[in-house]
């Protein structure tokens, strides 16, 4: 998604942007603690909670690679930058929110996770989520960077 969104910065930059999403999803990340970077909840936290978390994740995350790239450190504010939108590309996916993009709840580590893991790289958002996820991301790269580079 990074590829399509972004097809304009430099692909050495979106590699970058790819390593701070991978980052997210990375074991580390995995559990019902750390369901809202993945635009999901845990079993107790209720949709409005989830959604509240994700959106402050995402916003704290930005203003971190945006002040990494005002202190001139471009490489790690990519990188920080591709932790911060990846709650936005899991956005788009079934596994993760549903048809009203409402956070589905975190699945624990099991045989359904890797299910999950494998189904999810066959679906594919449609034409309006891309477009919907793309705008988000693009708005966000030139909060944190001024435009492509």
């Amino acid at each position: 998604m990074i590829d399509k969104a972004l097809p304009e910065v430099r692909a050495q930059d979106r590699a970058l942007i790819q390593q701070g999403s991978d980052y997210i999803d990375r074991l580390r990340n995995q559990g019902a603690d750390r369901a809202f970077v993945h635009s999901m909840r845990g079993a107790a936290v209720s949709e409005e909670t989830a959604l509240a978390q994700r959106n402050h994740f995402i916003v704290t995350t930005l203003n971190e690679a945006r002040q990494l790239e005002a202190d001139g450190q471009h490489d790690a504010a990519l990188v920080k930058f591709g932790e911060a939108v990846h709650p936005e590309m899991d956005r788009t996916s079934p596994w993760h929110v549903d048809a009203d993009g409402r956070p589905r709840v975190w699945m624990p580590a099991s045989v359904g996770a890797a299910v999950h893991g494998v189904e999810e790289s066959r679906a594919i958002p449609s034409a309006d989520e891309m477009a919907a996820a793309a705008a988000r991301m693009q708005a966000a790269y030139k909060y944190v960077f001024g435009g492509p580079k």
